[in-house]
C-alpha cells in the first residue's frame, strides 16, 4: 500500500509471536525506513493471529482498513476461527503535519519534526515546545542582563 507522500506502508502477520500471534503495521517513509505504527495481539494460545492479512478500503470511505485472520480462534466451538477488521476511524494512519510520523507516534503531530528530537525528555517534540530562553551576562547590582529569544519573530508572543 502507498501513501500520500510516496513511502510504502506494510501490514504483517506473525502467527508464531507470543501465544496466539499478531499482525504488525509498519509505517514507511520516502527513505525506505519502516516504522512500528501497530500492533494486535492474541493471548489465547494457538490461535494463530496473522494467519492472513489484508488492507483496503472496505467501507468506501477512503481511509485505509486492516484486515486480520485469527483460524483456529475458540468460540463456542473449537477452532471455529474469526476475522478482524480495524477500520480507518479506529486505526489512525494520518500524518497531519507530512513529516512522515503517523499522528499516533508522533511526539509533536501538528509540526513537522521526521527525527522525533526530544533533548529535553518531556515527552512532546522540541517542534512544538515553547521558545528557550539564552542567558547573557550575569546582572549585578546596577547592571542588566540580556535575554535572546530563540524560535520567535518580533511581534510575536
Amino acid at each position: 500500500m502507498k501513501a500520500e507522500t510516496g513511502a510504502h506502508h506494510v501490514l504483517v502477520g506473525v502467527e508464531g509471536q507470543g501465544t496466539g500471534g499478531a499482525a504488525r503495521f509498519l509505517l514507511g517513509s520516502s527513505t525506505g525506513e519502516l516504522r512500528p505504527a501497530w500492533v494486535a495481539e492474541e493471548t489465547q494460545g494457538i490461535a494463530h493471529l496473522g494467519a492472513a492479512v489484508a488492507t483496503g478500503d472496505v467501507d468506501g470511505d477512503g481511509l485505509v482498513d486492516l484486515l486480520v485472520t485469527d483460524p483456529f480462534y475458540d468460540t463456542s466451538s473449537s477452532d471455529s476461527g474469526r476475522a478482524h477488521v480495524w477500520l480507518g476511524t479506529q486505526v489512525d494512519l494520518t500524518d497531519p503535519d507530512g513529516d512522515g510520523v503517523i499522528g499516533m507516534l508522533d511526539d509533536c503531530p501538528l509540526a513537522a519534526d521526521p527525527l522525533q528530537v526530544d533533548l529535553d525528555d518531556d515527552g512532546l517534540g522540541d517542534a512544538c515546545d515553547a521558545p528557550l530562553l539564552e542567558v547573557g551576562t550575569p546582572a549585578a547590582r546596577g547592571m542588566t542582563t540580556t535575554l535572546t529569544a530563540t524560535g520567535v519573530l518580533p511581534g510575536e508572543d
